[in-house]
C-alpha cells in the first residue's frame, strides 16, 4: 500500500477505539503500559469497546514473548477484531483469552511492539 491508503490505513481512521500508549519499562524485559508495574500511561485510558472500562495493561515481556492486553473488568470476548500498535498488528482471534479476578486478558506470543517511538497510537478495529 502506498501514498494515502497507506496513510489511512496507518491512522485511527475506520478505527473502534484509539488510546495514546506513553511505554514505560521495568528492568531490561518489561515495556508499556501496567498498573501493577507501575510503568507507561495511556490515554483517555477507559475503553469505548467495554462501555468505560479501564484497560490496565498494554504490555510485553521480551523475557517469556508474551504480548499482554487487560481489562479491569470481565467482558466477552466479542467488540474488536484487531489491535495495533506501532504498525503491529494482533488479532483477537489468535489470542489466548482468560478471565481472572475480575479482569479480562489477551496474550499473544510475540516479538513485541518495540519501545519506541513514544507516545504511540493503540488502534482498535
Amino acid at each position: 500500500m502506498t501514498g494515502i491508503l497507506a496513510a489511512v490505513a496507518g491512522s485511527g481512521l475506520g478505527s473502534l477505539e484509539t488510546q495514546t500508549l506513553t511505554v514505560g519499562t521495568s528492568g531490561p524485559y518489561l515495556y508499556g503500559y501496567s498498573t501493577a508495574s507501575s510503568i507507561g500511561s495511556l490515554s483517555p485510558g477507559t475503553s469505548t469497546i467495554y462501555s468505560g472500562s479501564s484497560w490496565i495493561e498494554i504490555s510485553h515481556s521480551d523475557f517469556d514473548g508474551t504480548t499482554t492486553l487487560s481489562l479491569s473488568t470481565i467482558a466477552t470476548n466479542t467488540g474488536w477484531t484487531t489491535m495495533t500498535i506501532n504498525s503491529v498488528e494482533y488479532t483477537k482471534a489468535s489470542a489466548t483469552y482468560d478471565t481472572g479476578t475480575g479482569t479480562s486478558r489477551w496474550r499473544w506470543t510475540s516479538a513485541g511492539f518495540g519501545r519506541t517511538p513514544s507516545p504511540t497510537s493503540v488502534i482498535f478495529r
